[in-house]
Order: structure tokens, then C-alpha cells, then sequence
């Protein structure tokens, strides 16, 4: 009886572990459609910038949260197209890549003065990185419009 058993286990097992290798296939996922700039076509870097803006009376309050320290925000200009829309453009600093830097979010917070009656606020945001030196500044990016 001891002679059989090997035998059976060889039948049964790779019976019972063959599957439909089209049945064990993951969905593909799914794309994200990746915002694009519209100066110049190309996908947004800074899709998941986690940046909030608000209009209170005359100013556009900004909050960009970084993931860690060394980070500035400045404004490089707001610019008026009459009743059309402002303008905003915003340069994010980030620290050097020799810089010690905390590892906490960060919320860097910006406030600005802007004309009455106008329309929309479109939010663009150039990005560098302190210590490398660009031979083309960086484009400003289209991250945020707030309808007014």
C-alpha cells in the first residue's frame, strides 16, 4: 500500500495547481489623464502639489505644503489683464541637495494683493532648486484657477 500513495500524489497534484493563467491577470491600471501646461503642451509637474487658494476680499491667500524644510515661496508677479483675469506667478525654492532639512510637512504661506473686478486667478508656480544654476529658467506651470 506504501507504493501507491507517492503515485496518487503525483496525479493529484499537478491536476490541482494548474490555473487559467488569463483568470490570474490584474486589471491594467487605470491612467491618470496627466494635467497639461497650456504654453507648452507638456504634462504638469506639479499635479499632486498639494496647494490650496483662497480669494478673501482683495487678497489670494496661498498655502503650498512641502515635505520637508529648506523650502521658500515668493511672488515673482501679479499681472492684471483688465476684467479678464490676474495673473499670479509664484516661485517655489527648494533646498539644495547638500541643505539638512527637517522631514516634516512644511505649509508655506503667501499673501496677495489683487485688483477689484477682475476675473479668474490663474496660479503658476516655477519651481527651482537652490545652489544648481539653470542655463533655461524653469517654465511656470499652471497649477490652480479660482473663479471669482
Amino acid at each position: 500500500m506504501r507504493s501507491f500513495i507517492p503515485l496518487i500524489l503525483l496525479v493529484v497534484l499537478p491536476t490541482g495547481c494548474s490555473s487559467d493563467p488569463e483568470k490570474d491577470k490584474e486589471p491594467a491600471p487605470e491612467s491618470k489623464s496627466k494635467k497639461t501646461n497650456p504654453a507648452t503642451g507638456e504634462a504638469s509637474r506639479y499635479e499632486d502639489l498639494p496647494i490650496e487658494a483662497k480669494i478673501d476680499g482683495e487678497h489670494l491667500a496661498v498655502t503650498i505644503t512641502v515635505g520637508s524644510g529648506g523650502h521658500r515661496l515668493e511672488l515673482k508677479g501679479a499681472v492684471s489683464s483688465g476684467k479678464d483675469n490676474t495673473d499670479v506667478k509664484l516661485l517655489l525654492t527648494l533646498p539644495g541637495a547638500d541643505d539638512h532639512t527637517t522631514s516634516a510637512l512644511e505649509d508655506l504661506e503667501l499673501r496677495v494683493k489683487l485688483e477689484r473686478d477682475t476675473g479668474p486667478v490663474r496660479i503658476y508656480v516655477q519651481q527651482v532648486q537652490r545652489g544648481v544654476e539653470y542655463l533655461v529658467e524653469p517654465a511656470f506651470d499652471l497649477v490652480k484657477t479660482i473663479p471669482r
